[in-house]
């Protein structure tokens, strides 16, 4: 039997020991079999950063490592296309990613790519070669590969077959605790009906039940925003930079209004400009180092500058973002530093920073 499949970097970590193979796996002998030798085996020119594994009517295979890159790549690509799609209220259900969604994704047999950071450990692997078996295609990334850092970042991520199938919840499980009691306990229903009888949350009184046994109230759609954390934070700066959002002019916008509604309250200034300083690291294209910009300067600028106000966040954005990227800033070529340059001295005419803010900041970024 040839040895288990592995990725240079992969470590005994078992972050993905969620995972799960779907009802319909075969034998897991079979499985290894028809997987191979591992690419980058000694005698080849190198360890393999990436590994694609395929489904065919022998089970899964690995694809030729020649072929990989190009295939993870464009699969990449779609996957934060449909993220970008969702993130704006369209085409949702079609994406899965953090451990927790994709096992669920996973356990649903409803996955059509699945990308895998090394991190995962052995249950990453495993269930790559679960959902070949079903008929998808999976990777694992190694640490080594220019994509690592993003696809980690997400945990986990998945293009869907299907959105997800959510269990429905019981009218006593959206009642919650004190209806259960009164329920148990023979007591009236809050809305003074018969003994046994729990109106849910928002039922009028006497409310006849919809067809499906809730009350027409609980079938009424919720807006749910994203959660407000920094990992979300950082899917969002990571968005802009898709060839979508840039072709989009209510991107900086709206992610401007997310910074003052939701991150900066919620997770406060030192933490959100640090993590503005990271991505804008990391960003590859000019377009997406500026649209980072360009949402800052909406901050200082838009509705009077009300989410600068506060000296703390002010000094903040100074300390972990203007002056931190200050030496990407200096060696820039001349016609990227224009937007950077036209950014300083309209904070300066606006008088959003103080004097002594401002040389800070210009001494930072090499300019006049």
């Amino acid at each position: 039997m040839p040895p288990r499949m592995q990725v240079a970097g992969v470590t005994a970590k078992s972050a993905m020991a969620g995972f799960a193979a779907p009802p319909r796996q075969q034998p897991k002998a079979k499985a290894k079999a028809a997987l191979g030798p591992r690419a980058g085996a000694p005698g080849k020119a190198g360890p393999a950063t990436a590994f694609a594994v395929l489904p065919t009517d022998n089970g899964p295979v690995l694809a030729p490592p020649a072929t990989v890159n190009g295939m993870l790549k464009a699969d990449w690509s779609l996957f934060l296309e449909l993220a970008c799609y969702s993130l704006h209220g369209q085409m949702d259900g079609r994406i899965a990613f953090g451990i927790e969604e994709v096992s669920e994704a996973i356990a649903q047999a409803n996955v059509g790519v699945l990308f895998i950071p090394v991190s995962c450990g052995h249950g990453g692997e495993s269930a790559v070669r679960g959902v070949a078996m079903l008929g998808g295609r999976g990777y694992i990334i190694g640490s080594a590969h220019d994509l690592y850092e993003d696809i980690d970042d997400w945990g986990a991520a998945a293009i869907l077959i299907n959105p997800l199938a959510a269990a429905k919840p019981s009218l006593e499980d959206l009642a919650g605790p004190a209806a259960k009691r009164q329920k148990t306990d023979g007591a009236s229903g809050a809305a003074g009906g018969p003994a046994g009888q729990v109106a849910g949350p928002g039922a009028m009184p006497d409310a006849p039940p919809a067809d499906d046994g809730f009350p027409d109230q609980m079938a009424q759609p919720t807006v749910v925003l994203p959660p407000t954390t920094e990992k979300q934070l950082r899917r969002d700066l990571k968005t802009l930079g898709t060839s979508e959002s840039l072709g989009d002019k209510t991107s900086i916008p709206r992610a401007t209004e997310s910074m003052r509604e939701r991150y900066l309250p919620s997770l406060g200034a030192k933490s959100v400009f640090a993590v503005f300083a990271d991505i804008f690291g990391r960003a590859k294209g000019v377009a997406h180092r500026k649209a980072i910009l360009y949402v800052i300067h909406e901050l200082f600028m838009g509705k009077k500058g009300v989410a600068m106000k506060d000296e703390g966040c002010r000094l903040n954005c100074l300390e972990h973002f203007l002056i931190r990227i200050g030496a990407f800033v200096k060696s820039f070529k001349t016609a990227e530093r224009q937007a950077y340059k036209k950014a300083a001295d309209t904070w300066g005419q606006a008088r959003v920073l103080l004097p002594t803010e401002l040389s800070q900041l210009k001494d930072a970024w090499d300019m006049d």
